[in-house]
């Protein structure tokens, strides 16, 4: 996308709460790496889900899934999926609908 996101590695540290575990977040982030055959450390991101809580009158609260990615080659391989149970499961930990 040409006009892409604005945003910088310092907005999403700050707003994601990646290094301080007592701030309240605006958004979660869900990553799969490959990992290293040899070593078993992950290698690079294959794919992200990130989403937010926000509340609805009819249900309260809720788990806003915004974006699900998974690069092309890695696509149709079970990867999403993984993901996406990944976040359900954080839904339902956080008494989400």
């Amino acid at each position: 996308m040409p006009n892409g996101p604005k945003l910088s590695v310092n907005d999403l540290c700050r707003d994601g709460g990646f290094y301080d575990k007592n701030s309240n977040p605006l958004f979660s982030c869900f990553v799969a790496e490959e990992l290293d055959s040899s070593s078993g450390l992950p290698q690079w991101i294959v794919g992200y889900a990130s989403c937010f809580n926000t509340y609805s009158a009819w249900v309260g609260k809720v788990l806003f899934l915004e974006d699900l990615y998974v690069k092309p080659s890695y696509r149709k391989q079970g990867v999403e999926k993984l993901i996406f149970i990944e976040v359900a499961k954080y839904a339902i930990d956080s008494n989400c609908f």
